[in-house]
């Protein structure tokens, strides 16, 4: 599947047919991304964080560890503010 350009992903197969897919929005002020994925992408989330560039917001779906395992790295390395539901 092709995304937009302000689209960017990432993403790994936890098991074979379960993807885990980390999405981030590049916005004219700032870019956001959704979840942080886990531990194991650390090195592909920040590669996807310094692609969108200006990260300023990520939006946490829910706090399963898979959604959140890579969330100090992408805090220490952007500075962007967390919002979870």
């Amino acid at each position: 599947m092709s995304l937009p350009r302000h689209i960017v992903s990432t993403g790994v197969d936890l098991m074979p047919g379960v993807p885990l897919n980390v999405y981030g929005l590049r916005g004219q002020e700032f870019s956001v991304v959704i979840d942080t994925g886990i531990a194991a992408m650390r090195d592909d989330v920040l590669a996807l964080c310094r692609d969108l560039g200006n990260v300023g917001m990520v939006l946490l779906t829910h706090a399963h560890v898979d959604h959140i395992g890579c969330n100090a790295s992408v805090r220490a390395a952007t500075g962007a503010r967390f919002a979870a539901a």
